[in-house]
């Protein structure tokens, strides 16, 4: 007996852990690269392209910059954590092997970090070994030193152009109903640039057959319907997003408007009122009889059939709504707890029911 109060409660405590978890499913986090203080970024085009059924897109960016001295030198150090596929780098066609960040507070005077420190210490904030992003007015997040990427190269004076190309995964928010997918990319590290030029931004939707969003406003050109493209001179949000909701049929839309709280009442009141036509019945067919099997019976299993109906009403409009459902809905089984409450109410009621129409059937 005590094994099965434990496993019990550890269930229990495993359940209520799991639902009191972030409701968020992180995907990719790519930013903006930050560049050193010896380089300029003279235009940044984004390309994504929308994988079917909005689980990956294919990113494909593209920076022209303009360094002012020559020598071996870090241009640009790299964020990114998640992704789905290789992070691949490229610099004028030639494909650079990507390296972690060696960041070690035990030797701050390093070689890469007294790097980091001689290349980037004038164009972005760092606090030990983090670094804010501003994702928000008022709000940062931030990044592990640890886990930014860079590459070290022998690059001459002058433009040259530098390509990346990786694949990432969506978020998905599981707060509600159905999932919501986004991607994410973080714009605001281009505030540390030395100069901003254009930011071209390209998205093909032509894989999406559903409704899509971003938070950048209407396209230069084009449409979401396929592809879309936005040009800007300065930053047009902090963490630039494509938002995916799928449409719901329906039969989802109405049940999840009626919620498994109505579908539970009408349940209930459905076999409350065959439970009460059963009492009648048998009353009518045994008025000698005391005590009522029929209500014995009822009032013992209905209260727990319309209770446990609750639950399950979850799993139901999941169903309906397919796999786009969250699946996440907190502590429904803790409506069992209402049981030794609610069948004594019933059980008496009944009993009353039964009792006067009883007496009503022995006058006849």
């Amino acid at each position: 007996m005590k094994k099965i109060i434990l496993i019990i409660l550890l269930t229990t405590i495993y359940l209520a852990r799991a639902n009191m978890s972030s409701p968020i499913i992180p995907g990719t986090m790519v930013a903006t690269p930050f560049t050193s203080q010896f380089v300029d970024i003279l235009s940044e085009n984004i390309f994504i392209k929308l994988n079917e059924g909005f689980a990956s897109a294919n990113y494909k960016i593209e920076y022209r910059i303009r360094s002012k001295t020559g020598g071996i030198q870090i241009p640009l150090l790299f964020y990114a954590i998640d992704y789905a596929n290789n992070f691949k780098v490229f610099i004028d066609g030639q494909e650079i092997q990507l390296k972690q960040l060696p960041y070690d507070k035990k030797d701050i005077e390093g070689k890469i970090y007294a790097d980091f420190k001689y290349f980037f210490i004038d164009t972005i904030q760092y606090k030990q070994d983090q670094i804010l992003i501003e994702e928000s007015p008022g709000s940062n997040f931030q990044i592990q030193l640890a886990d930014l990427k860079y590459f070290e190269t022998d690059i001459s004076e002058g433009e040259h152009v530098i390509k990346i190309e990786y694949t990432a995964s969506s978020w998905i928010d599981t707060s509600d109903w159905v999932n919501d997918y986004t991607f994410r990319y973080a714009l605001s590290p281009a505030k540390y640039w030395r100069s901003f030029g254009n930011l071209n931004i390209t998205i093909d939707a032509r894989n999406i057959h559903e409704i899509i969003s971003t938070n950048l406003g209407n396209p230069t050109s084009g449409s979401l319907e396929s592809m879309a493209t936005w040009t800007f001179d300065k930053l047009p949000a902090e963490i630039f997003t494509i938002e995916y909701k799928p449409t719901l049929s329906s039969t989802a839309a109405f049940f999840i408007t009626l919620g498994p709280e109505w579908l539970c009442i009408i349940l209930s009141v459905l076999i409350f009122s065959l439970h009460l036509f059963w009492i009648l019945y048998y009353r009518r067919k045994n008025k000698d009889v005391r005590f009522s099997r029929v209500v014995i019976l009822g009032s013992i299993v209905l209260p727990f059939v319309a209770l446990v109906s609750y639950m399950l009403f979850f799993s139901l409009i999941d169903s309906v709504i397919g796999e786009h459902a969250s699946g996440r809905h907190g502590y429904t089984f803790l409506i069992l707890l209402l049981y030794p409450i609610v069948t004594p109410f019933y059980w008496i009621f009944m009993w009353l029911v039964d009792r006067i129409y009883r007496r009503k059937v022995l006058v006849i």
